[in-house]
């Protein structure tokens, strides 16, 4: 999570949706910039860490949020990660807090034993103490470049910004049908379908 006092903004670590990227980019302008434990705060503990604070200084506050099916594909191919394997069979290596190797198993069996169980990975994020959506401003996914230019404009600078943490291309073989017979997505896509999208603007007609 970053935030800016100064412009206004704070910018929720919803993972592996370019927030890395963004944080990597616009950290210099900010006055926080929250790492480990707290980089991925959801709106909840957000509010319960800093109450009203972000509301009073007239912050908008942004996240992206993935299509739920997608952001598991990208989870599973950066665990699939080589280096992960690597790092696990050095017996000699002090032990470190990477995540664990899952390329030896099938997305499926990835999803039913180690995606759903990881309270982050949810739509969830998004939601109030109360269950209901949060009051923030969500971008798609698919807009990345439309939010780093927002926030390139609240700064008043040109930032460039470099794609850090991303998944490698591993072929997947993804069965949407029996994914959506599990209950963590039919809870994820109920939240996901109601999020408050920042849509492109209306172009006026000719």
């Amino acid at each position: 999570m970053i935030a800016s006092i100064a412009h206004k903004f704070v910018l929720l670590a919803h993972p592996k949706t370019g927030s890395t990227s963004l944080e990597m980019a616009f950290a210099p302008y900010c006055d926080m910039h929250l790492k480990n434990d707290l980089k991925h705060l959801g709106y909840r503990r957000m509010k319960r860490i800093f109450g009203d604070f972000f509301d009073a200084a007239g912050c908008e506050i942004h996240a992206v949020a993935r299509d739920p099916i997608d952001l598991a594909v990208s989870w599973y191919r950066y665990r699939s990660r080589p280096a992960l394997a690597r790092r696990s069979i050095l017996p000699w290596r002090k032990p470190e807090p990477q995540p664990r190797y899952v390329g030896d198993m099938s997305f499926m069996t990835f999803v039913e034993t180690e995606h759903a169980a990881k309270k982050e990975h949810g739509m969830r994020f998004f939601l109030t103490a109360d269950g209901e959506i949060a009051p923030i401003k969500v971008w798609r996914y698919e807009h990345l470049p439309r939010l780093h230019a927002h926030l390139c404009d609240a700064t008043g600078r040109s930032v460039r910004m470099l794609t850090k943490n991303a998944s490698p291309e591993i072929a997947v073989e993804v069965d949407r049908d029996a994914l959506m017979r599990l209950p963590f997505f039919q809870r994820s896509y109920e939240i996901y379908e109601r999020l408050p999208f920042v849509e492109p603007a209306t172009q006026p007609a000719s």
